[in-house]
């Protein structure tokens, strides 16, 4: 069951979902918010900006905003997870926000502490917006829940994709903008177009050609709220070689014209479900 804390993400929205069978591939997707989300049951590969994050049951992981990540289900059965979103308005500590924006992937902290989190979480489920003080109570539970967290986790559980994948993945997102394809970067590192392909594909959950897209969309998009920057060099500028193939992809990955997108003044690629 769906419940919202204050609004809908505006500023803390929290979710449980349980699946009992097979799903549809998780969309990838970036917001401007942060995300805390924890795995009840099942096994989850959360592909995060350049790496990849293996969640077994009770993990946490953290998401600040404007990352790139998509969820690959590793099985096709039951799991069920809590995905907690909210925004900086709801937390009033500027030293929370701040370092709360240096944690991304599994939060490594004693078993007690998670419980305490966990606990929290279903309050915050439990909590009907139409009680009094709503809104301070809430605010209340997540500056707690944050506390524990900050205080208790110390290093963050980063897997290894293997090293030759982590070097392809940098490589890719340091030369996004220029002419790059599966054929060159394969070449790059001595491995066929397949075996890219396949090892691009297991560990990001993205085809090659889709995770240059929204790397080359997602330059664009902070390149569009400047006006004096015209649309067609902002184009090349994010490796586009044609005007027209970019605002298609801009347009199927955000739901928006670059031109419409420059005039809501918009940023992130639109969240899809």
């Amino acid at each position: 069951m769906r419940k919202y804390a204050s609004g809908t993400l505006n500023p803390i929205y929290i979710d449980r979902i349980v699946h009992e069978s097979e799903v549809q591939p998780f969309v990838e997707h970036v917001h401007r918010f942060f995300e805390v989300y924890f795995l009840i049951d099942g096994h989850i590969d959360m592909f995060i900006e350049n790496r990849t994050y293996h969640l077994k049951p009770f993990d946490l992981l953290i998401m600040p905003p404007d990352k790139l990540h998509k969820a690959i289900l590793c099985e096709n059965y039951k799991h069920e997870r809590v995905v907690l979103y909210f925004d900086e308005r709801a937390v009033h500590d500027i030293e929370i926000l701040n370092k709360l924006s240096e944690y991304t992937g599994i939060v490594d902290m004693p078993a007690e502490e998670k419980k305490r989190v966990f606990r929290l979480m279903n309050m915050l489920l439990q909590e009907n917006k139409t009680e009094k003080w709503h809104d301070s109570y809430v605010s209340s539970l997540l500056t707690e829940m944050l506390i524990v967290i900050l205080r208790s986790a110390h290093t963050l559980e980063v897997q290894s994709s293997g090293l030759k994948f982590e070097k392809i993945i940098d490589y890719v997102n340091e030369s996004y903008t220029d002419q790059i394809s599966l054929g060159s970067v394969a070449k790059r590192f001595f491995v066929s177009e397949a075996h890219l392909s396949r090892i691009f594909k297991r560990n990001t959950g993205f085809t090659f050609t889709q995770y240059i897209n929204y790397r080359r969309i997602i330059f664009a998009q902070k390149l569009l709220l400047y006006d004096k920057v015209t649309i067609g060099d902002i184009a090349m500028r994010s490796g586009f070689d044609n005007l027209t193939h970019f605002g298609r992809v801009f347009k199927q990955l955000t739901g928006y014209s670059p031109r419409e997108y420059r005039k809501t003044n918009k940023s992130g690629i639109k969240k899809r479900s």
